[in-house]
């Protein structure tokens, strides 16, 4: 009698065999009475009895863990050594024991079956082998032995380290499964993996076997039916060897079945004799595909994360950041995964890029009076999506006790910012106290960011709403003329100081010479030293980088480095400076742009009665103190993020001298749990160059990829009711007409000619000092706070934000007008950059 430890009839199987995922999913089905073929099941047992007997797994924990081996020399190493080692007695006798495999004249399927394998959060689907067609004992324990080392090929050793799965906790079953002489054999996914049809389910199938199906080689059949009124609907008028109506409906009873009893959405491989259906596996569909109902619950969006996250980002800073704005207590220890794996997180990566859960985001500010999703949108560009249900703003007893702090500040009888501000630590402090404290550090300065966030957003809206009802038709035209923040905003200084460089080179005619060459900063660092006035502009120099050295352009990446690290495009903005005539001088005088607002301010005073005219002042003055504190409070959480990357540069470093790591730099491609592991000694499972080769491939991946600026949580992209593609936000007031300089991304910057339009999808601080040199601003994203709009607003340029494709649709020569008093953007003409500027 065969050893039941080791093989076992699925039809005799208990619930203590372990047969893997997928062995079990079958088990499930036999016994609530669903047709499978006759299967047998090797357990786990037997895998652990096959490395047992051979010493197997000491040697392969040793090559894991060996860093300087790539995943690739490591399966191979593997696979030799499973190749190599011969099947225990127990194993082989069980089998030979069991003649209708070992003996019989049917075909069989070896399928794979993994602990794994199927699972709901993380699938592993496709990474382990299966065999068809399989005959006789040697060609049985030939595939079973492949099975086993499907286990170790690359592809799953490098997929368990990226789900933070530990090599040692996996196991392989595998089930010989009699083939079907197939009609036809197909999948059928009980909900439609399309979210564009919803309420149906999918099958598509081929005539004969399905591993071609499976595995992509054809173009199936397809057939779609209502869940509801089980309509079926082909794509085309069906042939002889098509499926007949009845029986496609058998199938979707069939797997509706399948799904009623397995308790979720089932991916089901299936497959008809010519009388009758098999069910040859099932799985549960990913999760991502599950939830189709359009809530804002469902819905994640870019607004805002994609102004200082806007392209691709590193493993690294993913999990910094998100251990920063979700306030994971032990940054090392944090083991985040991406979408999917928890309902609650407030934001997710996807497709390599930052996402928000767009009614989280909405509920950080909309308890706030007056401050709803039209406020959110002109704000920061928080667009709702067409057919989105109703928002329903946050409610409760603590809901109302921070809308009474909200307006204490807000009167000014209670600075509860200024007392947040008072109350952060000292950054040197924070650095002297280790990689966790710079870590609290950074968590608390960015709650405070995100506390004047709010509070500005709440004074513009409360401002808004008074300023439409005292003065109806005028109010929307006023808002652009008078938010401006106080005079000692950073980013706004940091354009008057790096004006202030450029004068004093303007007063020496070689130092003028030698820095508009358009020379390597490196090399023009050591000239500077010898030539007149070169060592006080060096001088000046370091003191513009000791106030604003914290700046880069994306400055949340981490692995980008800081202007004081590199001054190169502070540099070229001093070029671009020199390269033009003092004509195109576009930045305005600062004392002329404020005398013009506060007879703005004075007028709109002169119309309200005293009581409004005192609310109105109070409201105003609350705005620009808060909409300041947060840009100023932005720029130190810049000098903290500052300090991490010199930590993670310093331990990288370290980690490559002592071989851990190829490069210094790779280390933005772990996580901070892994790093504590490498410098700990311990290493995460398997080969660390392998997993970093992965992600640096997939980050790459990314980076090509189109990221839409809302997301359902099926995973489709959403769209917005635009009703003209050229009409934004107008956040910036003025007109301006120029040539259009489209930039994709900051490698580009270079490109910008004095007096030209920017057109970006986005820009962050570390753009702004761009605005100096041109004459207006357009963006896909942002809002009325985003932080270009802010600075616009403070040079003194007409700005136009959330114009969706403006990059696709105008091009770099055209002339345009922008208008930043109603937001919209015209092209006058197509033309040429040369044509554009003789009609300028």
């Amino acid at each position: 009698m065969m050893d039941s430890r080791f093989l076992v009839k699925m039809s005799h199987s208990k619930e203590t065999d372990r047969l893997g995922t997928k062995g079990e999913n079958l088990r499930t089905l036999l016994r609530l009475g669903f047709a499978i073929p006759e299967t047998y099941g090797l357990t786990a047992d037997a895998y652990e009895l096959f490395l047992k007997k051979n010493e197997l797994w000491s040697k392969m924990s040793a090559i894991l863990c060996n860093y300087a081996l790539g995943s690739d020399n490591k399966a191979d190493t593997i696979r030799q050594m499973f190749l190599d080692a011969p099947v225990p007695k127990d194993i082989t006798e069980a089998i030979l024991e069991q003649e209708t495999i070992s003996r019989g004249t049917w075909k069989w399927a070896v399928r794979s079956s993994s602990n794994f394998e199927d699972l709901k959060e993380a699938s592993f689907a496709g990474l382990h082998d299966t065999y068809l067609n399989i005959e006789g004992y040697d060609h049985i324990l030939e595939a079973i032995k492949k099975c086993w080392i499907s286990l170790w090929s690359e592809r799953a050793i490098v997929y368990r380290e990226r789900h933070g799965v530990d090599h040692g906790r996996a196991v392989m079953a595998v089930l010989i499964q009699r083939m079907i002489e197939a009609r036809w054999s197909g999948v059928a996914f009980t909900v439609h993996p399309s979210p564009g049809e919803p309420g149906k389910m999918l099958i598509e199938y081929c005539e004969g076997i399905g591993d071609a199906l499976v595995s992509g080689r054809i173009t199936p059949k397809t057939v779609s039916i209502e869940r509801e009124t089980m309509t079926v609907s082909r794509p085309q008028a069906p042939e002889p060897s098509c499926l007949v109506t009845d029986q496609i409906l058998k199938l979707g009873d069939l797997s509706l079945g399948i799904e009623k009893a397995m308790g979720s959405p089932q991916d089901i491989e299936w497959a008809h004799d010519g009388v009758s259906f098999s069910i040859l596996q099932s799985r549960p569909m990913p999760s991502h595909i599950r939830s189709l109902n359009i809530t804002p619950n469902l819905i994640w969006t870019r607004a805002n994360i994609g102004e200082v996250l806007p392209d691709a980002v590193t493993p690294l800073t993913w999990a910094v950041f998100r251990s920063i704005l979700e306030g994971s207590e032990n940054s090392k220890q944090t083991n985040e995964e991406e979408m999917g794996s928890e309902e609650n997180n407030q934001i997710a990566l996807i497709k390599g890029r930052g996402y928000i859960r767009l009614d989280l985001f909405l509920d950080s500010f909309c308890y706030l009076p007056f401050v709803g999703p039209e406020i959110m949108d002109r704000v920061l560009g928080v667009q709702m999506p067409v057919d989105v249900k109703d928002y329903k703003r946050p409610k409760g007893i603590a809901v109302n006790a921070a809308r009474v702090l909200f307006l204490l500040a807000l009167s000014g009888f209670l600075p509860r910012l200024s007392l947040m501000i008072r109350r952060l630590p000292d950054l040197a402090e924070a650095k002297n106290g280790g990689f966790e404290k710079t870590m609290e550090w950074n968590r608390l300065c960015f709650r405070i960011h995100f506390k004047c966030t709010a509070y500005a957003i709440g004074a513009f809206a409360f401002l808004v709403h008074c300023l439409r009802r005292w003065l109806p038709g005028d109010a929307d035209g006023l808002i652009p003329l008078i938010m401006i923040g106080n005079a000692d905003l950073q980013t706004a200084e940091q354009g008057t100081t790096l004006l202030g460089l450029v004068q004093y080179v303007n007063q020496y005619p070689d130092l003028r010479r030698l820095i508009s060459n358009n020379q390597d900063w490196r090399l023009l660092e050591n000239q500077l030293a010898g030539i007149d006035g070169g060592p006080e502009f060096l001088s000046l120099l370091k003191d513009f980088l000791v106030c604003n050295g914290a700046r880069a352009a994306g400055e949340f990446e981490l692995a980008l480095p800081r202007w004081r690290e590199d001054p190169s495009f502070v540099m070229m903005i001093v070029q671009r400076f020199l390269g033009a005539s003092a004509s195109s001088y576009i930045f305005p005088d600062r004392r002329l742009r404020l005398e013009k607002h506060e007879k703005t301010v004075r007028r709109i005073g002169d119309q309200l009665t005293p009581l409004r005219r005192w609310m109105f002042f109070r409201l105003l003055n609350a705005y620009r103190k808060f909409s300041t504190l947060r840009e100023n409070m932005k720029y130190r959480l810049m000098e903290g993020y500052g300090e991490l990357r010199n930590y993670f540069l310093d331990t990288g470093k370290a980690l490559m001298e002592a071989s851990v790591l190829r490069e210094g730099d790779d280390i933005f491609f772990l996580k901070p749990h892994e790093i504590e592991g490498l410098i700990s000694g311990r290493g995460p499972n398997g080969t660390i160059a392998g997993l970093i080769g992965e992600r640096k491939q997939q980050y790459e991946m990314s980076k090509r990829e189109q990221a839409p600026d809302l997301v359902f949580h099926d995973m489709s992209a959403g769209s917005f009711s635009v009703e003209d593609s050229m009409h934004g936000i107008g956040c910036s007031p003025g007109v301006a007409k120029g040539c259009a300089r489209v930039l994709r991304d900051i490698s580009e910057t270079k490109l910008l000619e004095p007096g030209e339009i920017l057109v970006a999808s986005h820009t962050d601080p570390g753009w702004t000092p761009l605005f100096l040199i041109c004459k207006g601003l357009v963006t896909e994203t942002g809002g009325f706070l985003s932080h270009g709009a802010t600075v616009a607003r403070e040079y003194g340029i007409p700005a136009v934000v959330s114009v969706p494709g403006v990059t696709e649709k105008i091009q770099t020569g055209d002339l345009v007008v922008v208008n930043g008093n109603n937001g919209v953007v015209t092209i006058m003409n197509k033309d040429t950059d040369m044509q554009c500027r003789n009609k300028e």
